[in-house]
This record gives C-alpha cells, sequence and structure tokens, in this order.
C-alpha cells in the first residue's frame, strides 16, 4: 500500500483503453497533465487499446493498489461491456475503486449532405419506408455509439442496418464520400464537419442540446427519454487505502476546474461532473443496470 503521507512519490501511470488520438485519449491526456500540476509528480498516460477496453480494465483490475497505476474509465468498460460480453474476466464494481467521475460527451447521429432527411424525425421516417436498405455506419462495436444507434433501432421498431467499421475516421470518411448514408459518431470527430457542411446533424444524443453546438437539436426532442452518451471517469485497483483516493480525487477536483482544461473539453462537447468517490460509485452501478435492461431489451451483440 502506498503512505498518503508519502503519496505520490513516483509517477502515477494512468492507464487509457483506447487507441491515441480519438477522444477518450485526448480526454485522459489533458486530465492527466492538469493532475500533475496538482499533484507535483508525473501522470504518464499508457493506451492499452483492444476488445473494447476490456484489456486494459483487467489490466488495471489485475494491478497493485498501491495508486500508481489507474484506469481512465468510460462508459463502455463500467457500463455497457459487464453485459455485452457474456464472458469477461473481471468485475466492473467489485475490482475496481472509483475515484473521480470526469465528464460526459454525447455522440451525434450525422448524415451525408446529399441523404433526403435534416432531422431525425426524418430519418426514422425514412427508416420506416426503406427498412434494411437504410445503412448507418459505426467506428466501431461495444461503443456508446453502438448502443446509441441500437437504442433508436429499439425505440422506433425500425430495421435499418448497422455497419461496423475499425474505427471513426474511415466511417467517417466513407460518410462523406457517400459510400454509408448515416453514421453515429461521437461529437469531437464530427462537429468540424458539419460546421464546413460536409455533413449535417441529425441530432445529438444527450438529454438535451449541448451549449458548443446550440443549433443541434437533441434527439430526445423527438423521442422523450432517449439518451445514449459517453462518459469518462477514473478508477483504480479494488482495495485502494481511502487516503490515497482522497488525494487523487482532491487533485481531480481541481483539475477539472482549470480554465485550459475546461475550455479543451467545451471544444469537444464535454460537461464536467467531478464530486467524491461515492458519486461515481453510485453513477457507476446506475449505469451497468441501464445499460443491461437496454442490452437485454435490443439484444445487442459485440460482434
Amino acid at each position: 500500500m502506498a503512505s498518503p503521507r508519502k503519496y505520490p512519490g513516483k509517477p502515477i501511470r494512468m492507464i487509457i483503453p483506447f487507441p491515441a488520438a480519438g477522444v477518450t485519449d485526448i480526454s485522459a491526456r489533458l486530465l492527466a497533465a492538469a493532475m500533475a500540476e496538482e499533484l507535483g509528480q508525473t501522470i504518464i498516460p499508457e493506451n492499452k487499446p483492444g476488445a473494447a477496453g476490456n484489456i486494459a480494465a483487467k489490466y488495471v483490475a489485475d494491478a497493485a493498489p498501491d495508486g500508481y497505476t489507474i484506469l481512465f474509465n468510460n462508459s463502455a468498460t463500467h457500463g455497457i461491456n459487464p453485459t455485452l460480453f457474456k464472458s469477461i474476466n473481471f468485475d466492473a464494481e467489485r475490482d475496481f475503486t472509483p475515484i473521480l467521475y470526469c465528464s460526459s460527451s454525447p455522440n451525434l447521429f450525422v448524415a451525408n449532405k446529399n441523404f433526403p432527411g435534416d432531422t431525425i424525425a426524418d430519418f426514422v421516417d425514412i427508416a420506416r419506408q426503406q427498412g434494411p436498405a437504410v445503412m448507418m455506419a459505426l467506428g466501431s462495436l461495444g461503443s456508446s455509439q453502438h448502443m446509441a444507434a441500437e437504442l433508436l433501432r429499439h425505440v422506433t421498431a425500425t430495421q435499418f442496418t448497422t455497419v461496423p467499421y475499425r474505427g471513426g475516421a474511415l466511417a467517417l470518411q466513407d460518410l462523406i464520400g457517400g459510400t454509408v448514408q448515416t453514421l453515429c459518431d461521437g461529437y469531437p470527430s464530427s462537429i468540424q464537419h458539419i460546421r464546413r457542411g460536409t455533413i449535417k446533424a441529425l441530432g445529438v444524443t444527450s438529454p438535451e442540446r449541448i451549449p458548443s453546438a446550440p443549433d443541434i437539436p437533441a434527439v430526445a426532442e423527438t423521442l422523450p427519454g432517449y439518451s445514449a452518451y459517453g462518459w469518462f471517469g477514473l478508477v483504480g485497483p479494488a482495495g485502494m487505502d481511502a487516503d490515497v483516493v482522497a488525494v487523487l480525487n482532491q487533485a481531480g477536483n481541481k483539475a477539472l476546474q482549470d480554465p485550459e482544461l475546461r475550455s479543451r473539453y467545451a471544444e469537444v462537447g464535454a460537461t464536467l461532473h467531478g464530486g467524491p468517490p461515492e458519486v461515481f460509485k453510485q453513477h457507476i452501478q446506475d449505469e451497468i443496470k441501464r445499460w443491461r435492461e437496454i442490452i437485454i431489451a435490443t439484444n445487442a451483440k459485440p460482434e
């Protein structure tokens, strides 16, 4: 165990469950830099992608609970995956210590600029008329974008076809080129293309419109109660010393007040949260329950 009086006495590794340059990686590195300044100690971001985040989660679950290996977890590792994957080699609640609820970020339903609809209501009408002929691309399976599409298909009783890609960049490229008609994408990667007019937004998946793009309607305005956003936080292995958790939580909360971090997060449509570890623990429990119900209802599969 790390001694709280001496912690942190060496660099901390922040494990990131997805590849470099994506929204998860960018969000993690911004937080790591701001927290390192608060702690007076280096935080080393380390990408361990694979299996929709499960590889990184298992790695941290098996690490020593000394506060020197923490996970930048998200709605996949600690919300969706526990139900989506039938065989998973960690327990998202018992094997981790919640530290900080960092942020949440919406997804976007977007369309090729020549798609005949301009709103989510238009999309639903077209999907009801054309069924599986309507294609919606996904950057990956098991992501919050995948679940957003599954939930949309379920609540509208439509049968549009989802087309998984090996990464959001390829899916977005095919959307712009017209290979696919629509895409459920992370906010940061699509918003600049929307503003340039190369693609168009059908709706944002957060419960309400977001301040950085107030002209994009929330899907919930058409489908009341609809919500399918991604979120991020920090957890460590189970059994961490409460005082060490408190040090990390305090540094994280202070980091979330950093003007540069707040500005950068706002650029990617993120809402900052913070608060004590107990709030994040409850959030994880609520998200696992919510996505369990959705995945069972939609019969969603990871492949």
